[in-house]
């Protein structure tokens, strides 16, 4: 998330800033636009609430319909002003996780 918002902070159509990566082995490629960076890390956070990876044993995925509507969610509605300064929390990534309660919000801040 925080990735998108800096990207989003950007002009859409200016490059972004990846020469440091387009060396001569991969030169014939385009290099991305700020707009471009956006959408490839908006597919990234569908992708990654879709990955079997990040189940705990014995969950079961949730359907693309629901990853979309929450995707959309979380991208309309965390203030991206204060996102850069890690001053929200995403469950399961954080040592407070453990004082969590059942149904508790895994925004937090």
């Amino acid at each position: 998330m925080e990735s998108y918002f800096v990207a989003s902070k950007h002009d859409p159509n200016k490059l972004h800033p990846t020469s440091e990566l387009w060396n001569d082995e991969i030169q014939d490629r385009k290099q991305p636009t700020w707009k471009e960076e956006m959408e490839s890390i908006y597919r990234c956070i569908t992708g990654n609430m879709l990955s079997q990876r990040n189940l705990t044993q014995g969950e079961e995925n949730i359907t693309r319909k629901q990853v979309n509507r929450i995707r959309d969610r979380l991208v309309a509605e965390i203030p991206s002003d204060n996102l850069t300064s890690s001053s929200f929390l995403i469950g399961l990534i954080n040592p407070k996780d453990d004082e969590m309660q059942p149904g508790q919000s895994l925004l937090a801040e």
